[in-house]
């Protein structure tokens, strides 16, 4: 299991490196802004605890929200998501996690 950092930190690093396509500043500060707050939360909670598995689904489900709001395309989407499931081990955990 990863520790807290480690995860959301991969989960925030891929919001900021992700180009935005959606221009509507209000849908923008609704869908992306409030979710990295909440997901920066729950890194805050955690601290170097690993996170269960409830706020790591939970922090996935806004991250795939913010990526919808961002008008990522799917292969990217797909690519980010892979990249943060590899890079904390989560791959056996979260197999059936939607979005894959």
């Amino acid at each position: 299991m990863p520790s807290g950092t480690s995860f959301y930190g991969s989960v925030l690093k891929a919001i900021a490196c992700t180009r935005n396509r959606n221009f509507d500043d209000s849908e923008y500060t609704q869908k992306v802004i409030e979710p990295s707050r909440r997901i920066r939360s729950l890194m805050q909670t955690c601290g170097d605890e690993a996170p269960t598995e409830e706020q790591i689904r939970e922090a996935l489900a806004l991250l795939r929200q913010i990526f919808e709001t961002k008008q990522v395309d799917d292969e990217e989407r797909q690519s980010r998501m892979r990249e943060i499931m590899q890079a904390n081990d989560l791959d056996d955990m979260l197999i059936d996690a939607p979005g894959r």
